[in-house]
């Protein structure tokens, strides 16, 4: 019965997809859609109206009441804290993909777009869930299947602070440079 936390944090752009997941949020079910709560952090280039068509967009769609945008944030961290989930549904496939890296630094599970550095990153069924890209559906049933059972949300967000862990944390670039 309580909020489901969605995050999004990246420049807002085309491809960068959070047009994307204001569209998937009508895509799903009525409990889970009356307690989604998004927040999108991140900001157009100078000059972009991305910004603000994301924010028509969210407008349009009857959600401006559970969307909130924090613009550009210098330190996310209590943003990640906030979130049960963080969404990375990039349009276009993502060279690397540090979002999803961060969220499980922070133990959260993620839902990322099934291209680019993100197939690599996000271990589908163990830290999070890929989707197919571009298709809003696709993403709402992945945001369905991380919020019905907080066990997995939990089992994912642990997975993705071990393999943050072992191949992304500062202490093991370290001891790679050290070694070589």
């Amino acid at each position: 019965g309580s909020d489901i936390n969605i995050l999004v944090i990246g420049r807002v752009n085309a491809w960068k997809g959070q047009d994307l997941l204001v569209r998937a949020l009508s895509f799903l079910s009525g409990s889970v859609s009356e307690r989604a709560k998004v927040r999108f952090a991140g900001a157009s280039f100078e000059g972009g109206g991305e910004f603000a068509e994301l924010r028509s967009l969210v407008t349009r769609e009857g959600r401006s009441d559970r969307v909130s945008f924090d613009g550009f944030v210098d330190d996310p961290a209590e943003l990640y804290r906030w979130a049960d989930v963080v969404v990375v549904p990039s349009k276009k496939p993502e060279p690397f993909g540090l979002v999803a890296i961060e969220a499980m630094m922070h133990e959260r599970p993620v839902i990322a777009a099934d291209h680019g550095g993100l197939v690599e990153i996000v271990s589908h069924g163990k830290t999070g869930l890929r989707f197919t890209p571009n298709d809003a559906g696709a993403l709402a049933r992945s945001i369905e299947i991380i919020v019905s059972d907080i066990e997995i949300a939990v089992s994912m967000g642990r997975a993705g602070r071990m393999l943050y862990e072992k191949q992304f944390s500062e202490d093991r670039f370290k001891d790679e440079i050290i070694d070589a």
